[in-house]
């Protein structure tokens, strides 16, 4: 073997070397990001206000039949012209749909308060009440698609944009929630919520001086969840958050707020003609 076929073999040796771990390289990306594509999209808040994702197929709660027995009395305090007893009302659906186990999103669908607490949820003045509205909301939204579709048919998106800048910092933070399940249900509910403008009012929220780190979380992982999807949405829609995004690696100290940052920078960056 003559000195050039060695070096050429040594050249293509090198090439190869550098072609399998390229390979290698984008099949663990792809892996992992298949794991965050199979992770929780949407997220169910508890009766103790943490995030837990919605069980399906657990066992019901041995008490669950009691309390659906309730139901009745629940909806028509929720119905009241009373302002403490549709608090009440609200409050016994919140925690209804908190529990741990198998929450009765469906029956509680099929009680028919859904568009009542849609309505209340334009209470913009009453904190409390627009809080728990809210909060059983986001629950319902965290089920199947059909239950997300009643929330959006029930025409929750707009005033849930709207309340992203409500005085309350637990409303604003409620309503990223539950937007973000919203979005997470399917590349047609993230583009419907995008439509009302919300990434911008997000950004804002979040980029404020005054923002919490909760808040800042919850905002993070409903930008990821805009910007994510097998058909990815309008470039000039999500642009605007790209600086956002890159800024809050740089700045913030947040482990979570990094995670969910860096997932939302890499569905940007899809299909690759965008990097």
């Amino acid at each position: 073997m003559n000195k050039k076929e060695e070096c050429r073999r040594g050249y293509k040796k090198t090439l190869d070397v550098d072609e399998g771990r390229r390979r290698r390289e984008a099949a663990s990306v792809q892996i992992r990001k298949e794991k965050k594509e199979d992770s929780i999209q949407k997220r169910r808040k508890d009766a103790a206000g943490a995030s837990a994702g919605t069980r399906v197929g657990a066992l019901p709660d041995p008490g669950l039949r009691a309390r659906l027995d309730c139901l009745p009395q629940d909806k028509q305090l929720l119905m009241s012209s009373q302002k403490d007893e549709q608090l009440e009302g609200t409050i016994r659906f919140r925690k209804l749909l908190s529990i741990e186990r198998h929450p009765p999103i469906s029956e509680v669908i099929e009680a028919g308060v859904v568009p009542r607490l849609v309505q209340l949820l334009q209470c913009f003045a009453d904190s409390a009440l627009v809080f728990e509205a809210a909060w059983a909301l986001t629950n319902v939204a965290s089920g199947t698609s059909e239950h997300a579709r009643v929330v959006i048919d029930n025409g929750a998106v707009p005033i849930f944009v709207q309340l992203l800048a409500h005085p309350s910092t637990d409303v604003r933070e409620q309503a990223m929630w539950a937007l973000g399940n919203i979005a997470g249900d399917s590349c047609r509910c993230r583009d419907l919520v995008l439509s009302y403008s919300a990434l911008k009012i997000l950004l804002e929220q979040a980029s404020s001086p005054d923002a919490t780190t909760t808040l800042l979380r919850n905002a993070v992982w409903t930008i990821s969840n805009l910007c994510r999807g097998k058909q990815p949405p309008r470039w000039e829609l999500i642009a605007p958050a790209l600086p956002v995004l890159v800024h809050w690696i740089c700045t913030v100290e947040d482990e979570e707020v990094i995670t969910d940052a860096c997932w939302a920078l890499s569905y940007i960056s899809e299909p690759a003609e965008r990097v």
